[in-house]
């Protein structure tokens, strides 16, 4: 007798599937990902809007840019440099556009928010404005 051959993910692909089913390794690590999310928007929620230091606001900001810097190095290191792909920016797609736009777009808000470009982050007393550019 011969040994059976291990099952085929793609087997239950057709032409008529979106995509092909995921392999549970593959589910786990999305829930943890959506997990990670959770857990930085709650977070986001406390030190933004509870915490009144605008130090540890700052610092918060900081942290959260060197994810997105992480995040487009992932990018870079997947495309293959700048040989491979990561430096030929009119050739790329919208995934490029969006994981690299999008977490650029983030890094320069972030930067920008802990250097206060957009306005002074805090205020003596809660409700009362922190300085920022007055809007007519």
């Amino acid at each position: 007798s011969q040994p059976s051959s291990p099952p085929n993910p793609s087997s239950n692909f057709t032409a008529n599937s979106i995509s092909p089913p995921l392999s549970p390794a593959i589910l786990t690590a999305l829930s943890q990902l959506a997990n990670v999310y959770l857990l930085i928007g709650v977070l986001s929620v406390i030190i933004c809007h509870l915490i009144t230091d605008a130090k540890i606001v700052k610092g918060y900001f900081v942290l959260i840019a060197l994810g997105d810097l992480g995040h487009i190095f992932s990018v870079y290191v997947r495309m293959g440099g700048w040989q491979g792909g990561f430096g030929e920016v009119g050739k790329w797609g919208a995934a490029e556009w969006m994981n690299v736009g999008g977490a650029l777009f983030g890094l320069i808000y972030k930067v920008g928010t802990s250097m206060e470009w957009f306005g002074q982050i805090g205020g003596e007393e809660r409700g009362k404005p922190s300085g920022g550019k007055k809007i007519n």
